[in-house]
């Protein structure tokens, strides 16, 4: 038996199979029989109502380019009630324009004219709320046949944990070839080729982490110094061969061993007695900083420096521990 979707202006109310011809020369005007047929097509109805309403993806039926229904799934994901929806067209429910600044009347325009011509369309985007989170949408349009013409079923599902797991597979996988790029450069016996191996490391460490200037320090004993041996910058400036007097909290606690790390997001974070840390910052235009040991034969040798010059960065614990064991 096939099933036909049966459209009025309820939306998606009447969802039931077609009525079987009755042949005078059979058996079929029982009325007992009749009966029957039409609970069947009331049952059915009522099947695939219960079938749209509760399933788990944001559902929302288009005639033309308007919205006639949509399920409570939709109603959960954006809010709000059906009025604020039917009789709607896409792009009024949405933001002007998405996050690139293209016009959301246009890019929903193309895609339902897309789904009535091909069949089907599907893309990912991203939706602003009203309070500013951002949503990554897994969008498919689909062209369904009616009796009275032609629909577009919008299905949406939120898949922005999945892309958010996804992107931290994508760092892990970074960070685990800068390690192997890292202890590659120190095997390849030619001096000059593993500076350039260890500063072209450092240029890609600050651009997967989104820092401005990655700097090693070399501890100077006896002077009680520091000595920039490897930098980068985004800017391009370098610092290499540049001395500093070991007289900051944060360098002078790593290199006696009394911290593992030191990190803050902003200036105003350092502790009081950090006279020198706060005047370094300022002179360097410093917003954010993680400093790290780099150790040898378990002695702590030099740091490594990771900061931010325009924005300051929220240090996660993940961060911390990648760039402290890449130190």
């Amino acid at each position: 038996m096939s099933v036909y979707c049966d459209y009025n202006c309820s939306g998606l109310a009447r969802l039931e199979p077609p009525t079987p011809e009755l042949n005078e020369s059979e058996d079929f005007r029982d009325e007992g029989v009749k009966s029957a047929g039409r609970k069947l097509h009331v049952d059915n109805s009522s099947y695939y109502r219960a079938v749209f309403q509760t399933d788990q993806r944001a559902l929302a039926l288009l005639e033309g380019t308007t919205i006639v229904d949509c399920n409570a799934a939709m109603l959960e994901l954006f809010g709000g009630t059906a009025t604020d929806y039917i009789g709607k067209t896409p792009w009024q429910i949405s933001p002007a324009r998405d996050r690139d600044g293209n016009p959301a009347e246009l890019l929903s325009r193309e895609c339902i004219h897309g789904a009535y011509r091909e069949g089907s369309i599907q893309l990912d985007r991203v939706y602003q709320c009203p309070d500013g989170a951002e949503l990554t949408l897994d969008v498919s349009l689909t062209r369904i046949e009616l009796p009275d013409g032609q629909r577009v079923v919008i299905s949406i599902r939120d898949i922005t944990d999945l892309r958010t797991v996804e992107q931290t597979l994508k760092q892990r996988a970074k960070y685990q070839a800068r390690l192997t790029e890292i202890s590659n450069a120190f095997a390849t016996g030619d001096h000059e080729e593993t500076d350039r191996r260890i500063t072209e490391n450092l240029r890609q460490i600050g651009e997967d982490y989104g820092l401005d200037r990655v700097r090693l320090w070399w501890e100077r004993v006896p002077h009680g110094t520091v000595r920039c041996s490897h930098d980068w910058d985004r800017d391009g400036r370098s610092s290499r061969g540049r001395t500093v007097n070991l007289t900051n909290v944060a360098a002078s606690r790593i290199l006696s061993g009394t911290v593992s790390s030191f990190h803050f997001t902003s200036v105003d974070e350092l502790p009081e007695d950090a006279i020198e840390d706060r005047a370094f910052c300022a002179a360097e235009g410093v917003k954010s900083v993680l400093i790290a040991p780099i150790a040898f034969d378990k002695r702590v040798v030099g740091t490594a420096s990771f900061s931010t010059l325009y924005n300051e960065m929220e240090w996660s614990p993940r961060v911390i521990d990648e760039l402290t064991l890449l130190a």
